[in-house]
């Protein structure tokens, strides 16, 4: 079987350092919609975005070994897991709570669109740049 892609670990770096660097751009043009909430700030932006990176890889890893159609399987996991991340900040727009003081309606949509960005890229990422193995060579969607 020839191999054509990046190892899991390669696309991995790649995807979290260009998914980083998206959530940068996109805090850069944002923060003051929001200049007093810490979650968004470069230090927790850069954070969040590693672990779910990380995150990421790990379930694709997972679904790689474990599945007939990694890749949809994989889709559909980030797809639930994007939603779910929404939790914590659909709240914020109702209940103010200390931890997460300075939150405005335009600072969490921002927050909301970063999850958006760096799954996107992330997803993308590792169904399209990552090496098939023996198990998903016939199984790669077109997306």
């Amino acid at each position: 079987m020839e191999h054509t892609g990046l190892s899991l670990w390669k696309t991995t770096l790649i995807a979290g350092a260009g998914s980083i660097l998206a959530n940068l751009i996109v805090l850069y043009f944002t923060k003051s919609l929001a200049p007093e909430f810490t979650s968004l700030s470069v230090m927790p932006v850069i954070f969040w975005t590693v672990i779910a990176t990380l995150g990421a890889a790990t379930v694709f890893a997972l679904t790689r070994k474990c599945t007939k159609n990694p890749n949809r399987m994989f889709i559909r996991i980030s797809l639930i897991a994007l939603l779910l991340s929404f939790g914590m900040d659909i709240p914020l727009f109702f209940v103010d709570i200390p931890f997460f003081a300075g939150a405005t309606p335009g600072g969490l949509w921002s927050l909301m669109g970063m999850h958006v960005v760096a799954a996107t890229i992330i997803v993308s990422m590792l169904v399209r740049l990552t090496k098939a193995t023996a198990s998903t060579t016939s199984s790669i969607p077109n997306i």
